[in-house]
Parts: C-alpha cells; sequence; structure tokens
C-alpha cells in the first residue's frame, strides 16, 4: 500500500473469482465482472477456454458481481453465450447491452474453428440475469457501442472473420453494417458505412446530436437523425480529421479516450487521446510507446467548413502508456492509470505503477501514488459510487511472458478524499435528492453542507474494456441558489448533452472534497 495525502492511496481491497476483463458499474453501486473461464482457476479442466484456431472447448463467460460496500462478491456464474471481448454501454434503464464476443455457440466441427458471435444480450441491474435478445446478421469481435440521445444503441465495427482476421489480401472482415438496438423494436441493420473502420472505435455523443467516430488516426462524425456521414458541402467529400499523430491510437495499439467533463451546459465538447502504440503499424513487444496526447474541441451546434476543428497536442504524459485507462472524476479531472511502456495490446513489458492526473483547465500532469498490482492487456479502471477508482483484469493467456491471472482487485483513494474543508476533516452528505428527474428540471439537494458547496456533477455509470469506455461523461451543474439545509441545482437540458440513462450525483466543497454519491436517472423523453 502507497499512501500520501497529495497523491492518494492504493489498497488492495479483494481478490476476485474471475479475471476482470470486463467492468461496469450498476445503478445501485454493485460491480459486474465478466470474462472467459479461466485455466487457472477451474479445477474442472474438461471446460475451459482453450485458444487456438482450431476452436475452444468451452463456448460460454463467467461474470461475478462485487459489493464495494463490503467489498465481498458472489460466486461466478457461467454465462450461456460468450462475450468475452464484446462492446458495451447501459440503457437508460439501468440494464447493461453487450454486442457480440469473441466465439458462437455452437463449434463448427467441419471447419475446426469458431467464428465470432452473432448474438446480442442485456444484463439485468436488478435480477443479475442475462438475457439473449437477438442474433446480428453478422458477428461482431471487438465492435464499440455507443447510448443515444433517445435511448437507442448504436453498433458499430467488430470483426466477423474466422477467429478474427481482419482481413486477407483485398478481403476485408470487418463487420461495415451500423445496427441499432431498441428495447421496443429489437436489433435493425440501418446502412453500411462507406469506408473501412478498425476495431474497438472510440464514440462518443456530440451536443448537437451527431456521434463523433474516431478510428485508427481518424475522426469522422456520423448524423444519427439523417443516418448519413457528414460531408464538405464543397466537394461533398466526406468531413475526415486526422491525428497529429501519425499512428494508430485505437486497437491493437489502443490508447485511451475522454469527452472532458462539461462546464454548466456549454455546447462546446473536448474529446481527448491518451497514449497509444509506438511508432511503427504494427508495434512489438519492445517498441516503445508514446506518452503524447491530443485534443479536439466542437464549438458549437453544427460542424462547418468555416470553422473545421483540429486535434492539437496537449502536455505529455510523464509516462510512456499503451492499453492505459482513462477516468473522469467528480472534481472534472481525469486520472489516468494502467498500461505498459512498450508494445501493443497482448504483447505489452514495462507495466506503468504510477498514477497520472490530468488537468484540463490548465492542460496539467500531476503524478500520483504507485499502484502495487501492474496491470497489462485486459485491464481495466473504472469509477465508484464513493469517489475511488477500482482496477482489476490481466490474464496469463492473453499477455505473452505473464505466469499467472490477476485476480486482485486495487482501489486508489484520489487526493480530494485525503483532505477536507468540513470540520474533521470530512467529506460532504448528500441527505436527499430526487431521483428520478426530467431534462431541464430544478431540483433541490439536501445536504447540512449545502453552504459550503462549490459545484455539483454529475457523472453517468459507465462500463469499460479494452481502454474503451463510451459511457463515461461528467456534467458541472448550475447551482441556481442555496439556503440553510439546500441547495438549488438544474439538470441538463437536452438528451443530447446528457443521454437518458443512470447518473452519480456528487457535490463539491470549495476544496474539491467530493461527497459519496446518489443514484439519479434521466428519465428519456417521451
Amino acid at each position: 500500500m502507497s499512501s500520501s495525502k497529495n497523491k492518494g492511496n492504493w489498497n488492495v481491497k479483494y481478490r476476485s473469482k474471475i479475471v476482470g476483463i470486463h467492468a461496469a458499474l450498476l445503478n445501485n453501486g454493485r460491480i459486474i465482472l465478466f470474462s472467459y473461464p479461466s485455466r487457472e482457476h477451474n479445477d474442472n479442466h474438461d471446460d475451459e477456454h482453450a485458444h487456438s484456431i482450431f476452436g475452444s472447448a468451452s463456448h460460454h463467460g463467467v461474470f461475478e458481481i462485487i459489493n464495494p460496500a463490503n467489498w465481498k462478491g458472489e460466486d461466478p456464474k457461467k454465462i450461456k453465450k460468450n462475450v468475452f471481448c464484446g462492446g458495451h454501454c447501459f440503457l437508460d434503464d439501468g440494464n447493461l447491452f453487450v454486442s457480440g464476443g469473441q466465439y458462437q455457440t455452437v463449434h463448427n466441427p467441419i471447419l475446426l474453428v469458431d467464428p465470432p458471435s452473432i448474438c446480442t444480450h442485456t444484463f439485468s441491474a436488478h435480477d443479475y440475469e442475462w438475457k439473449l435478445r437477438q442474433r446480428s446478421f453478422l458477428a461482431r469481435w471487438y465492435p464499440s457501442c455507443i447510448a443515444l440521445s433517445n435511448g437507442t444503441i448504436l453498433i458499430m465495427s467488430g470483426s466477423y472473420g474466422i477467429y478474427g482476421i481482419k482481413k486477407v489480401g483485398p478481403f476485408n472482415f470487418v463487420n461495415n453494417r451500423l445496427e441499432i438496438y431498441s428495447k421496443e423494436t429489437g436489433l435493425k441493420t440501418i446502412q453500411k458505412i462507406p469506408f473501412r473502420l478498425g476495431l474497438y472505435p472510440f464514440l462518443y455523443m456530440l451536443p448537437n446530436g451527431h456521434v463523433f467516430v474516431h478510428s485508427e488516426r481518424t475522426t469522422r462524425i456520423y448524423d444519427v437523425n439523417n443516418r448519413s456521414w457528414i460531408k464538405f458541402k464543397s466537394t461533398n467529400k466526406l468531413f475526415e480529421i486526422h491525428t497529429n499523430y501519425e499512428y494508430s491510437r485505437t486497437n491493437p495499439v489502443q490508447g485511451a479516450s475522454v469527452i472532458l467533463p462539461f462546464k454548466k451546459y456549454s455546447t462546446e465538447a473536448k474529446i481527448m487521446l491518451i497514449g497509444g502504440g509506438g511508432k511503427s503499424d504494427d508495434p512489438k513487444i519492445d517498441t516503445p510507446a508514446t506518452e503524447t496526447c491530443e485534443i479536439i474541441e466542437f464549438k458549437g451546434d453544427k460542424e462547418s467548413e468555416s470553422d473545421i476543428p483540429a486535434w492539437r497536442y496537449t502536455t505529455n504524459m510523464n509516462f510512456k502508456r499503451v492499453m492505459p485507462d482513462a477516468v473522469l472524476l467528480p472534481n472534472k479531472k481525469v486520472l489516468v492509470v494502467n498500461g505498459t511502456e512498450k508494445g501493443k495490446s497482448d504483447a505489452g513489458q514495462e507495466p506503468v505503477l504510477i498514477a497520472e492526473l490530468y488537468d484540463p483547465e490548465n492542460e496539467s500532469w500531476v503524478l500520483l501514488n504507485e499502484m502495487e498490482v501492474p496491470r497489462f492487456y485486459h485491464s481495466n479502471a473504472l469509477l465508484l459510487s464513493d469517489g475511488t477508482v477500482m482496477t482489476s483484469g490481466t490474464d496469463k493467456e492473453w499477455n505473452k511472458g505473464r505466469e499467472h491471472d490477476e485476480y486482485r482487485i486495487e482501489v486508489f483513494t484520489p487526493p480530494y478524499l485525503m483532505k477536507g474543508s468540513l470540520s474533521e476533516g470530512g467529506r460532504p452528505d448528500i441527505k436527499n435528492v430526487k431521483l428520478q428527474l426530467q431534462y431541464d428540471e430544478v431540483v433541490s439537494i439536501e445536504s447540512d453542507q449545502a453552504e459550503e458547496i462549490n459545484s455539483v456533477t454529475i457523472i453517468k455509470s459507465s462500463s469499460v474494456t479494452h481502454s474503451l469506455n463510451t459511457d463515461q461523461r461528467c456534467i458541472e451543474l448550475e447551482i441556481l441558489g442555496t439556503k440553510k439545509n439546500y441547495l438549488t441545482v438544474r439538470m441538463p437540458n437536452s438528451a443530447n448533452f446528457a443521454p437518458p440513462g443512470y447518473y452519480m450525483i456528487f457535490i463539491l466543497d470549495k476544496d474539491e472534497t467530493p461527497s459519496k454519491s446518489k443514484f439519479i436517472q434521466l428519465l428519456r423523453t417521451k
């Protein structure tokens, strides 16, 4: 355990029953981890994954529910279908949506290989049950999903080739069909993508309702309402913006990305790319990663030729990182953890143990304390409802040179929880707040420290895997007034700004000490 008031504190809290490759925060504060059945942790060797081009001995996944309130976990349960290496995000009702996965449900004895999964699932935050929703036309392995302003899910990318083969000669095996999932109407293919899109692209909703799509080193904008890709009017060519860094920041040389915190309903959106693979189209295990980061800013309601946004470098990290994780914090800063200084996804070395904190206001980095558990490929980081950050994952199977699967869950207590302006170093407390809210609604928050509160933020419950988290969103609310035990705030006025679903609401004092959160639900507009 490392500890310092101004550098935070790391603590191994729990030893999980599975490797936490996928993680999601449910709206009751609990965590679901899911993965493939681990060879190392399973006594029944006849029911394990055997990863090879000749298929797998098992076609299901496993999951575990953990309660951070007392750091206890339930025994792992099987998932009938395989969701490992699928894509996911939360529906507005709090259920987790998962598209695709590693293998089909039935082994192909003729070809002796397993194509990726064509299934879509939801996981209920209420009864902890998986439900097979629908099968897609083509498989998706390493797809991305994003929740839209109308409560539907947009799905894109993912490999459908044998054992995840993306390309053979002129043949491209990345799924180029855009699909929409709706709770009411199910899964529908809406159109094909007219260009090649890589795996696990970064996706974010912009305040104008368009979707930011970044793959490799190219950014494009998708107009959901018109079901079209934004083009330059003068040339009719696709609106494409390239990063300054000349190599890919997405899979398999994944960097991290975040849509930076919004300031009180500003229509400006800033997106940040963090780290990634080194100066090669195909980095090896000893290829140095990059410490560079870039920001792009969308300044209004429209993308136009007269005001073309551009990627620009921001301050470098102190460490090179491939496969890092970036976490939005209640104080509107960005915590970066995990990753290695060299290599790529499943071939990394020299883990980075020191956490770094980015301040978007002055674009500076602060070094924090070292974690105990190194995190390689198949690890993640997730903000918890009490304002701490959980890290989990790293398996033996997909990391060259790793001797063991990693079951330890380590939790970081940020510096903002190690100080306080309140009596006896305490933190603010939300005693009561309305839990289901409409857009633009004015709501009162009851707190004994109301007069000492300096800011209020909401952060969407999120899900993460492979350095990808499309759910993350942090919005500073406008404080309209303060009385002795109450402060009044206004909810976001648009679902484009804050997609419907569950958010954690935090109140923060003048020292940026946040309360524990309450879960609120922004209701979908009828």
